[in-house]
C-alpha cells in the first residue's frame, strides 16, 4: 500500500471526528453558550437556604456592566414560584464599580428593620451570584444605604 493511500484513508476519519466533537460539545454545554446564562441565588420556600436559579442572560461588556445586570435580575426576584426573593420590600441597586480587584456594590433598602433574613444569607446570595455569573469580578464590598456593610 502506498503512503498516499494510507494518508487518504486516515484523513477521512478525521473528517468524521470533527462533527462528533461538535455534537458532544453541544450536548455537554447546551445550545446556548455559558456567557448567556447566569446563576442567581434566591431563598427556598422556608427562607433559610439559598437555591440557584439558572437564567438566560446575554452577559457582555465590562465587569461593572455584567455585575449590574446580574444584580438587577437578582433584585427582581425569582421566576420559579417555589423560590422566594431576597428582600420582600422595594430594594434599589445603586452604583456598581470595579476598582483594584474589588467590586463595590451599593444597595438601597428603605427599611432595614423589615428585612426578615440574616444579613449573612443576603450577602452570601450576592457573593455566590456574582462568583457564578461574573468571573473575575473580584472581592465584594457591599454598601447598604450608604454605609459599608461588608468587605472581604
Amino acid at each position: 500500500m502506498s503512503e498516499n493511500a494510507h494518508r487518504e484513508r486516515h484523513s477521512g476519519r478525521w473528517l468524521l471526528l470533527v462533527p462528533a466533537v461538535i455534537v458532544l460539545a453541544l450536548v455537554v454545554n447546551g445550545i446556548e453558550p455559558s456567557a448567556d446564562r447566569a446563576s442567581l441565588y434566591f431563598l427556598d420556600a422556608s427562607r433559610t437556604r439559598l437555591v440557584a436559579e439558572r437564567r438566560a442572560m446575554p452577559l457582555v461588556g465590562p465587569v461593572e456592566e455584567r455585575s449590574e445586570q446580574v444584580l438587577k435580575e437578582l433584585l427582581l426576584g425569582p421566576f420559579d414560584h417555589r423560590l422566594q426573593p431576597l428582600v420582600l420590600q422595594d430594594a434599589r441597586l445603586g452604583a456598581v464599580m470595579h476598582r483594584g480587584g474589588r467590586l463595590l456594590v451599593e444597595l438601597e433598602i428603605p427599611d432595614l428593620s423589615k428585612v426578615d433574613v440574616p444579613f449573612a444569607l443576603l450577602r452570601s446570595a450576592i457573593e455566590r451570584t456574582l462568583a457564578a455569573s461574573v468571573p473575575g469580578c473580584g472581592r465584594l464590598e457591599l454598601y447598604l444605604n450608604g454605609s459599608l456593610a461588608f468587605s472581604r
